[in-house]
């Protein structure tokens, strides 16, 4: 067996990998970087830009809504530090600035983290897509020459959830004229139990009568 053994031979059932910020760079990346082996292989290595993200997936060694893959850093130009992240069917669009990842006693920056958004087509009728990336990498060493924490990241892929549809759910409100404890599997009874109620003429103080409600 090899020394670093593909993660689905050796996890045990219910194990999820949700790695922090900090954990990713500091850790996993660094480690990467270093050249240090881990005893189990939970991070793929690839180039995923030669691969649309939906084909991703089936590529990591875990994840089920998140994949996390070592992505070497190539360049655009030769000469210069923008990275190519252009793949055969599409491109990746960064949506904001590089978001600094502190150290857990917040004395240091240890990281960056960028947000990208998958575009098919070329940049000028770019069509966006729900498919998400998070960049992580290690702060540069120098801002002329590539050092070595230049050389990998970190990629976090994901598809972004449909926040509509989330937000009609959560405000799907039960109206104010059933009971409180109306549910599913109630709706029946208590539709019985409405029909059960009725007006009857009831007597009031000065002898007339007045329509109140009562139970039969």
């Amino acid at each position: 067996m090899d020394d670093v053994e593909k993660v689905e031979d050796v996890m045990l059932p219910g194990f999820r990998f949700h790695p922090t910020d900090e954990e990713l760079v500091e850790f996993y990346l660094k480690s990467k970087i270093q050249q240090k082996s881990l005893p189990i292989q939970l991070i793929t290595q690839l180039d995923i830009y030669k691969y649309e993200p939906w084909d991703l997936p089936k590529l990591a060694a875990s994840g089920e809504k998140e994949w996390y893959f070592y992505c070497p850093r190539d360049r655009k130009y030769k000469n210069s530090a923008r990275p190519n992240r252009v793949t055969r069917g599409g491109f990746w669009k960064a949506t904001g600035t590089d978001r600094p990842i502190y150290s857990s006693d917040a004395t240091k920056c240890i990281g960056l983290k960028k947000s990208l958004v998958f575009y098919r087509g070329r940049a000028a009728k770019g069509i966006k897509t729900d498919w998400m990336m998070h960049e992580f990498r290690l702060p540069s060493l120098s801002d002329k020459t590539l050092s070595a924490n230049d050389s990998w990241a970190i990629c976090k892929i994901f598809r972004k959830t449909n926040c509509m549809a989330q937000r009609a759910l959560s405000h799907t409100s039960i109206p104010s004229d059933i009971p409180h404890h109306y549910g599913p599997f109630n709706h029946f009874n208590e539709v019985q139990h409405a029909q059960q109620w009725t007006t009857s003429p009831l007597p009031v103080p000065n002898g007339d009568l007045h329509n109140n409600y009562m139970f039969l």
